[in-house]
């Protein structure tokens, strides 16, 4: 999700949005078309629940645990054991956006910040994209929770 994050970056850098069109931009597009449509995003989330299943059933059979996860989860479920695997600690929409802002503009892993390299992403001036990218991302999140 963050390396999406990222990608929707860089599509705002790539059409020279402004910053005051930056928002609707990506709201445009997260969830819809781009490179963080809806099955992106579904993939994500879905990723890391399975894991986190997994991790805490480590005796599972994956088979098991896949087809558990995908018989028991509609998609607003989806949302809402992402953010309590993955951000347990916001309860609040804003939080959410303090800690997707963490992971997507202030503190980038390694990996990260190689994927921001890769797409011409490490310049001071496109800290707005990747910090509109991740607040759009939470709200997107929160909304669906």
């Amino acid at each position: 999700w963050a390396g999406d994050c990222i990608q929707l970056a860089k599509e705002a850098k790539i059409e020279q949005v402004k910053s005051v069109d930056l928002e609707q931009f990506m709201n445009d597009r997260l969830g819809i078309s781009g490179k963080f449509a809806m099955g992106d995003i579904l993939a994500d989330l879905d990723a890391l629940n399975i894991y986190k299943s997994l991790s805490l059933n480590r005796d599972s059979d994956f088979y098991m645990v896949f087809c558990k996860y995908y018989d028991s989860l509609g998609e607003f479920t989806r949302y809402q054991s992402f953010l309590t695997n993955r951000f347990p600690a916001a309860k609040t929409e804003e939080q959410l956006k303090i800690e997707i802002h963490n992971v997507v503009a202030a503190e980038l892993s390694i990996a990260l910040s190689m994927v921001c390299q890769k797409e011409d992403l490490m310049e001071k001036e496109d800290l707005a994209y990747r910090n509109m990218a991740g607040y759009c991302f939470a709200e997107y999140l929160w909304k669906h929770r």
